[in-house]
C-alpha cells in the first residue's frame, strides 16, 4: 500500500507529465532562450580570442542554425 508520500508523488508526477505534452512549444522556447542567456554570460565574460569565446560562437552558431531549421 502506498503512503501519502508516495501518492503526492505520483501526483505531481502526473501534473508535470501533462504539462510538458500540452505546453511543447512553449517550453522549447523557454529552453533556448536560457540557453542564449548562458551562452551570451559567458561570451560577455570571456576574452575575445579565448578558447572559451570559440565554444561559446560555436554553440550560439549551432542553435541559432538549429532554432532556424526548427522554425522552418
Amino acid at each position: 500500500m502506498p503512503g501519502k508520500t508516495t501518492k503526492k508523488g505520483q501526483d505531481c508526477y502526473a501534473k508535470v507529465r501533462s504539462y510538458v505534452l500540452n505546453n511543447q512549444p512553449t517550453l522549447i522556447f523557454i529552453t533556448l532562450g536560457i540557453g542564449l542567456g548562458v551562452g551570451l554570460l559567458l561570451g560577455a565574460n570571456s576574452q575575445q580570442d579565448s578558447p572559451a569565446s570559440r565554444i561559446v560562437q560555436t554553440i550560439v552558431s549551432t542553435v541559432s542554425h538549429s532554432a532556424t531549421g526548427f522554425f522552418r
